[in-house]
C-alpha cells in the first residue's frame, strides 16, 4: 500500500513537471505566423510589439517580393503590381491591428502615382526602382514614406 502511494505520488510529480514545462515554453512564444492559401508562411510578427513594429514585420517580406518582381520584369505593369501591393499592405495592417495613418495612405497613393508615371514612360523604371529600394528597402526606412517626393 505504501509503495503504491509513493508510485502514484511520483506519477503526479512527473505530470506536474511536464505541465509546468509546457506552460513555461508556451509563454515564450510571442510570434504569430500568417499563412497563405498554399500553406506557406507569408509573414510573422511579434504579438508583444507595438502595432507599428508589427506592421513593419508584416510588410517587410512584401516589399522584398515586390522588388524582386519589378527587377525580374514579372509585373504586367507597374500600376498593377502596386495596386496589389497597396491592397496587401492595407490587409496586413488590419491583420496586425494597425490603423493606417493619413501619411501611410498618402505614401501608398504616391507609389501608385510613381508606378503610373513609369508605365506612362515619364519615369525610367531602373531609376525609379533604385529610388524605391533606397527609400523603402533599407531596414531603417521600412514604410517610411517621408523619403518619397511628390
Amino acid at each position: 500500500m505504501v509503495v503504491w502511494e509513493l508510485g502514484t505520488f511520483g506519477m503526479i510529480e512527473v505530470l506536474a513537471v511536464l505541465g509546468t514545462t509546457i506552460d513555461s515554453e508556451l509563454s515564450k512564444l510571442h510570434y504569430a505566423f500568417v499563412y497563405g492559401a498554399d500553406d506557406r508562411v507569408l509573414y510573422r510578427y511579434d504579438v508583444t510589439s507595438v502595432p507599428s513594429t508589427r506592421l513593419g514585420e508584416a510588410v517587410s517580406p512584401l516589399i522584398d517580393s515586390l522588388f524582386l518582381q519589378l527587377e525580374a520584369g514579372r509585373c504586367p505593369s507597374w500600376e498593377a503590381c502596386f495596386l496589389v501591393f497597396a491592397a496587401e499592405v492595407r490587409q496586413r495592417a488590419a491583420c496586425v491591428d494597425y490603423p493606417l495613418t493619413p501619411q501611410d495612405e498618402e505614401g501608398l497613393h504616391l507609389v501608385q502615382a510613381l508606378a503610373a508615371d513609369v508605365d506612362g514612360g515619364r519615369l525610367a523604371p531602373d531609376d525609379t526602382l533604385a529610388e524605391l529600394q533606397w527609400c523603402l528597402g533599407s531596414p531603417t526606412n521600412r514604410l517610411s514614406w517621408s523619403c518619397l517626393r511628390p
